[in-house]
Parts: structure tokens; C-alpha cells; sequence
């Protein structure tokens, strides 16, 4: 296994591999972090691999190609984000034993980006906290519930807000009394608040 950090995805390995510990086939790539945007609309991804490739955007699958091709293939998939928020991205792709080049792209547009290459500048290392549970911006939680996350891949804590009112939550810093429920250590099974809130609930990082 070999683990490093792309500033894009943007490969052509030809009959090659990206590592000389890797074999020049059958093997498989997945690289995860985040994604700033810039502007609140629809953002279309274009992934461009030979052989499989499967892409998630914000928690959500939205390319699933995961089968063997001759030659580099072409999917795409269109969803709404929201300007000046990061999202989670994660890209898997393998190279099978079938005849061609080894290649893996992502690539976005927007009616402001014209199509490119996904730069460097949109791409962060996974810090923060991912796949929170219940989900944020949850508008209901019936009982009182144990608060769950993905931790992030660099971080060694994580900061917990949680409170009743969403405006509140979403606003908070680490001096909000009552909403600022502490820096939870990622060996922890989870938080569970001593009230159950009912509108809103996020979770912010610490490095």
C-alpha cells in the first residue's frame, strides 16, 4: 500500500503504475479530501478512467462505473452545491487485467468554471470531521441521540456544537455556552448530549 497526497487527479499511466511497488495491473487507487466551491450552483463532474471509477460528492454517489473497459471511458453527473462550503469527495478506481492504458481524471464545470481539470486551489487534505450522524442540518430528533462522525484523516480532536436552534448552531464558536459542547477525542465512541435537541446539530474540527 502506498499513501501520498495528488494536488489533482489528473493521470495517464500508460502501461505503467503509479508506483514501482505497485503491479502494472490490478490494482486499485482511492483518493479522499475535500472540495471548496466557489459558487452556489450546479456543478458538473466528469470522470474519464480505463478501467473502473466510482465518485462520491457530498456523501452522495453520483458516478458508479465500476466495470472493465478496452479504453478510457467517459461518465458524468451533475448536483447542486453551495458556494464558500467544503464537501467530502472520494474517488475509487482500479485497473484490471483488460487490455489498455492505465488513466484517471476528474474534471468539473459549472455555468461560472468552464470545464477543467479539478484545480489544486479546490482540493483540500481531509482535516475535518465527515458523515456526521444524525446529518447536519437535521430538523428533527425525536429522541436523544448519540452523536457519530467520520473522523478526519490529520486531525487528532474534533470541537462538538449541538443545540436547539439552528441559527444559533450554525453561528457558534468555541465561547457559545450551551451550544460549544467541548473537544471530543477521536478514540471516543461518540458524544451524547444530556437534552435532545431537536433542530439543529453540526460539527466543526480542530487540527
Amino acid at each position: 500500500m502506498v499513501n501520498r497526497i495528488d494536488p489533482q487527479i489528473d493521470f495517464n499511466w500508460a502501461a505503467g503504475s503509479p508506483d514501482a511497488s505497485l503491479p502494472v495491473d490490478s490494482f486499485s487507487i482511492r483518493w479522499s479530501g475535500e472540495l471548496e466551491v466557489p459558487f452556489s450552483e450546479a456543478y458538473t463532474f466528469y470522470t474519464n478512467t480505463d478501467d473502473g471509477v466510482r465518485l462520491w460528492v457530498a456523501d452522495q454517489l453520483i458516478v458508479n462505473l465500476w466495470t472493465d473497459r478496452r479504453a478510457p471511458t467517459e461518465a458524468k453527473a451533475t448536483i447542486e452545491l453551495v458556494g464558500g462550503q467544503r464537501y467530502p469527495i472520494v474517488m475509487e478506481y482500479y485497473q484490471g487485467n483488460a487490455d489498455g492504458d492505465a488513466v484517471a481524471q476528474l474534471s468539473w464545470e459549472s455555468p461560472s468554471i468552464a470545464r477543467q481539470i479539478i484545480p489544486q486551489g479546490a482540493l483540500w487534505p481531509l482535516l475535518r470531521a465527515s458523515g456526521p450522524s444524525p446529518a447536519n442540518g437535521k430538523g428533527y430528533v425525536k429522541d436523544t441521540p448519540t452523536l457519530a462522525w467520520t473522523a478526519g484523516e490529520k486531525a487528532d480532536k474534533h470541537d462538538v456544537y449541538f443545540g436547539t436552534d439552528a441559527s444559533a448552531v450554525t453561528n457558534a464558536t468555541a465561547a457559545s455556552t450551551g451550544i460549544y459542547r467541548g473537544r471530543q477525542n477521536l478514540g471516543a465512541a461518540g458524544y451524547v448530549p444530556t437534552e435532545a435537541p431537536r433542530r439543529a446539530c453540526r460539527f466543526l474540527h480542530t487540527i
